[in-house]
């Protein structure tokens, strides 16, 4: 259940981080390191919660 609940928020978290990427890309290449770093800290959050 708790793999299962992983799986879920990490998902999630891809979801709500691609539009995220997409405009950091626009801006600038560190902005996509700052969005993976970020997404990356949800997601371990997340799975802390859990």
């Amino acid at each position: 259940m708790q793999k299962f609940r992983l799986w879920k928020a990490a998902a999630l978290a891809f979801i709500m981080g691609v539009p995220m990427a997409a405009e950091a890309k626009a801006q600038d290449a560190g902005g996509i390191l700052d969005a993976a770093l970020a997404l990356t800290f949800s997601i371990i959050d997340v799975a802390g919660d859990s």
